[in-house]
């Protein structure tokens, strides 16, 4: 088994949603066919110059996102703010995990990802 450590994932700009309890309809990040990966870092910049709100889930792909598999609801970001969230949070491989970040507006925060990913 080889470990990576690595940017899994960015800079990508969030896609906006209809409310910060409606998920986005496709996975931010997803891991690879037999890859599991430990998230470590989410970095999220507001590139506007106004606050802007991101909401984040974890789903695994079984029946319907929920409440239950939201990391955080209505994070407030001001005006050009880098927040950086440390976390260890596995995706595992072949089980349809999924992280699932959206924005309050289109084109204004910007989301990478750093982990470790195993072979």
């Amino acid at each position: 088994m080889a470990f990576l450590q690595k940017r899994v994932a960015g800079p990508v700009t969030l896609a906006d949603i209809a409310t910060m309890d409606t998920a986005p309809g496709s996975a931010s990040y997803a891991p690879a066919a037999g890859v599991t990966t430990i998230i470590k870092q989410i970095m999220f910049t507001n590139i506007t110059s106004s606050t802007q709100q991101v909401s984040m889930w974890v789903f695994s792909g079984v029946g319907s996102i929920a409440n239950s598999d939201m990391v955080f609801h209505s994070l407030d970001l001001a005006a050009y703010e880098t927040m950086l969230i440390n976390l260890s949070l596995v995706l595992g491989p072949g089980t349809g995990d999924g992280l699932f970040a959206g924005a309050g507006n289109a084109a204004s925060v910007n989301m990478t990802v750093s982990g470790i990913e195993e072979n």
